[in-house]
């Protein structure tokens, strides 16, 4: 279900973006394609991001707990403490990241949207990287 999500994201931004340059919102070229930011600040798209991002956390709820109870036994409790936090870090993270990539009116916005993006890359890293080495060695 989350790949589906995923998968959803990335075509419907890629969707966006072709949308956004045949329309003339933002210059298109094969040299010039116009950032993520800036094809998702567009009205409606801003609130289709947000809505998706929104599901992409809730289904990683879920996937966070399954895997919280589905480790339990294979790694040391802190270690899957950890990973759990870490996961729920990008459930905080990743909508205000999308809420503030969709409104950067001003520095303050910016700054936030900066903030929640390192939070949730970091966060995501935190949890995908041991989470992978675990699965790794109990792969039975």
């Amino acid at each position: 279900m989350i790949i589906a999500t995923c998968a959803t994201m990335f075509f419907s931004s890629i969707l966006l973006c072709i949308q956004g340059c045949g329309r003339g919102d933002y210059e298109c070229s094969l040299k010039q394609f116009p950032y993520v930011s800036t094809t998702l600040g567009v009205y409606p798209n801003d609130k289709i991001y947000v809505f998706i991002m929104n599901i992409f956390s809730a289904l990683n709820f879920a996937s966070y707990r399954a895997y919280y109870k589905k480790l339990n036994g294979l790694c040391s409790p802190l270690l899957n403490c950890f990973l759990l936090i870490s996961g729920y870090v990008t459930l905080i993270s990743g909508p205000v990241l999308a809420l503030f990539d969709s409104v950067q009116d001003s520095h303050e916005e910016m700054d936030i949207h900066c903030k929640a993006t390192a939070i949730f890359v970091i966060a995501q890293v935190c949890y995908l990287f041991p989470l992978t080495t675990v699965l790794a060695a109990n792969q039975d």
